[in-house]
């Protein structure tokens, strides 16, 4: 059975709280556990995608050779499976003053690919303390 937490919105929306608690501050069980059915406002979140990036999305690609790609997320590419979903998100960057498309490994984001360009520079003086370059 779901419960608020089970929702999609359940940071912002704060409607458990009113449905959970009577006005003695005593707990109504059948809205603690059954939320899907007694709220209008509950979307479980075990039936959304959570993709690792969305179009539009400004990434930065921290290279081996230490040069920083400022890179705009063109497409995400979904691809379910019964036993996995895999996402393939598509960039383009600026090359040389040519646009260049590359493929983005989701679980790299964070790694060598980040959504801010401090992150970025943070890594790559890392990896050169390493002499990792």
């Amino acid at each position: 059975m779901a419960t608020c937490k089970d929702c999609l919105s359940h940071d912002v929306c704060g409607k458990c709280k009113t449905l959970a608690i009577t006005a003695d501050n005593s707990i109504k069980a059948e809205y603690r556990n059954d939320v899907e059915k007694h709220c209008d406002s509950f979307k479980d979140e075990k039936h959304h995608l959570k993709v690792p990036c969305v179009v539009g999305d400004t990434l930065y690609w921290a290279t081996n050779s230490g040069f920083i790609h400022k890179l705009t997320v063109t497409y995400v590419d979904i691809k379910l499976r019964k036993e996995e979903t895999e996402f393939d998100c598509w960039a383009v960057f600026d090359l040389d003053g040519r646009p260049c498309q590359m493929a983005v490994i989701p679980s790299k984001i964070g790694e060598i690919y980040f959504f801010n360009l401090e992150d970025a520079q943070k890594v790559l003086k890392e990896r050169e303390s390493r002499n990792e370059m």
